[in-house]
């Protein structure tokens, strides 16, 4: 598909996806980003291609398309040219096996419409998609689970990875991205994962380093949880996000803005703003950003018993300034209530109250949702126009202390068979790929 034809992309179930595995190896940055171009040469330009699109439903003109992938790949070289290079071998390795992009072969900065898609898509007018989060942190035991929610036509534009070393430093990861990035939510060889929720802010705009280039940073060279938080502050990012971290003893999510970041950590009574307690009796930080929402008191702050919760809006005191919700229908808050209170009842039973640590799919079921209940799981509007059709795409579990992360089509709700938490586990018809980083 050419980015200047009409999108046409059919509306596959998410549950019905069977994503491909690429194994990416190369000894320089620019060998393994050519094996990747290689690999899967006509998804990447079908990715440019239907982002492009997206872009253009968002009122982006194409000109701005580009001056902003652009613009966030000069970012990205000043912050990590290792990055950069192994783009260039992806647009290198697409084009020789026969991609092109509006007709001409693929060049770079088509790859960075896909990888600076968080960034270019503040210029546009259309809603963003949301996500929800779980993290689990006690001694010795780390979780941390995922949905991802996103435009229901993309639901073929990702794809299961391992990816090995790049020089004697690099680590090895797995996880899943879209086509033409470089990483996205994982798991390395050290134990650390990342997951990711996008958030938004009145000064988010475009041109900075690319979120998702912090999350192939992150995966690529963190040996620790403090490495990889360092990675992120390091970066220069213009639009709002939360990344959240998971080692084998250790979770944290950082509240990223254009004004800085923040840490959320737990020590399972209260979360923890750098160290400074923001849990019950700390002012309200969701009063008055939603005044049609819930708001007030602590809600989707904190569970008890070493639970961190995150969907759509800023949590942090001092990431207030500018705050927004994604959009005027956003159910950001009512999703982190919804987990807050199941999480609170689920907390009775585990370690905290002495009973035996979560395991992944007991968090996964507190994430079933149905008719009536707030939208962890969402299905697509097939009525609703381009742009504004929404499903929950993919599941994610990650376990650093196994070194394991678990992947499936689809919302919890279909892995599980149910819109009900309990489940004793996933339905036999269920579509999972489990993969071991070491």
């Amino acid at each position: 598909m050419d980015a200047s034809q009409p999108f046409t992309e059919p509306l596959t179930p998410p549950a019905d996806v069977d994503p491909a595995t690429l194994t990416i190896t190369g000894e320089e940055p620019r060998e393994r980003g050519y094996a990747r171009g290689q690999a899967a040469a006509a998804d990447i330009a079908r990715a440019a291609a239907g982002y492009s699109a997206l872009f253009t439903a968002g009122q982006i003109p194409p000109r701005s398309q580009q001056d902003a992938a652009e613009a966030s790949l000069t970012a990205l070289e000043a912050w990590d040219a290792r990055q950069v290079e192994e783009l260039r071998g992806v647009a290198a390795g697409a084009a020789a096996a026969g991609a092109t992009f509006d007709g001409e072969p693929l060049q770079l900065w088509h790859v960075g419409l896909v990888a600076a898609r968080t960034e270019i898509l503040t210029l546009a007018v259309e809603p963003t998609p949301e996500c929800s989060t779980i993290a689990y942190a006690a001694p010795g035991r780390t979780l941390g689970v995922q949905t991802w929610d996103w435009h229901a036509e993309f639901a073929g534009y990702w794809h299961y990875q391992q990816v090995s070393p790049c020089g004697e430093t690099g680590l090895s990861h797995a996880g899943f991205a879209e086509y033409g990035m470089l990483g996205k939510i994982g798991l390395n060889s050290a134990g650390v994962g990342v997951m990711l929720n996008i958030l938004k802010n009145r000064d988010d705009a475009a041109g900075g380093v690319p979120v998702h280039a912090l999350l192939a940073g992150v995966l690529d060279r963190a040996r620790s949880v403090e490495e990889a938080l360092d990675i992120i502050d390091s970066a220069h990012t213009t639009s709002s996000s939360v990344i959240t971290v998971v080692g084998c003893d250790d979770a944290v999510m950082v509240e990223i803005s254009p004004h800085g970041t923040s840490r959320l950590r737990h020590d399972s009574e209260v979360v923890a703003l750098d160290g400074e307690p923001i849990g019950p009796g700390a002012p309200a930080p969701n009063s008055g950003r939603f005044p049609d929402g819930p708001g007030g008191g602590d809600r989707g702050i904190t569970a008890s018993g070493g639970f961190l919760i995150h969907t759509n809006h800023f949590i942090a005191p001092d990431q207030q300034d500018g705050a927004l919700p994604l959009s005027a229908t956003s159910h950001s808050e009512e999703r982190i209530s919804l987990l807050d209170e199941r999480l609170r009842g689920f907390a009775a039973t585990t370690s905290a109250a002495g009973g035996p640590h979560p395991g992944a799919d007991d968090l996964l079921t507190l994430m079933c949702t149905g008719d009536g209940d707030a939208p962890v799981c969402t299905s697509a509007d097939v009525h609703a126009p381009f742009g504004r059709r929404t499903a929950t795409l993919v599941t994610v579990a990650i376990d650093p202390n196994a070194g394991t992360i678990r992947m499936s089509p689809g919302s919890p709700r279909e892995l599980f068979g149910t819109d009900a938490p309990g489940a004793s586990g996933p339905a036999e018809t269920a579509r999972q790929e489990t993969f071991e980083v070491r």
